[in-house]
């Protein structure tokens, strides 16, 4: 019927209160999700990749992503140490990884 799917890495989204009720901050996440088409609709399934010898990509938002057969690419964006307080303070990454789907592996 469908053998399709989506994967989507990271992001934003809510706040984080820490122990200082003054200090608030917005949560990234590092995460990676497939939302795969089957014969029941869509269904959404955690990833848990191996990670590379030097790990794996940080918490982020705004990576730019691309795909190609079974390997994603994703490139950049911004950190969360660069918006605490305001998600228009972008602290900018310039780093690149590699996921594949068939080994479930970054590089």
């Amino acid at each position: 019927w469908c053998n399709e799917s989506m994967l989507v890495f990271g992001g934003r989204g809510g706040l984080d209160f820490e122990s200082d009720i003054n200090f608030i901050k917005t949560k990234f996440y590092d995460d990676l999700w497939e939302l795969r088409c089957m014969e029941n609709g869509y269904n959404w399934f955690r990833l848990s990749p191996v990670s590379a010898k030097s790990g794996s990509p940080s918490k982020r938002y705004g990576a730019a992503v691309a795909s190609q057969f079974d390997v994603m690419f994703l490139y950049g964006g911004c950190s969360a140490a660069g918006s605490i307080y305001s998600l228009d303070n972008c602290e900018p990454l310039h780093d690149f990884w590699s996921y594949s789907t068939k080994s479930n592996k970054w590089d």
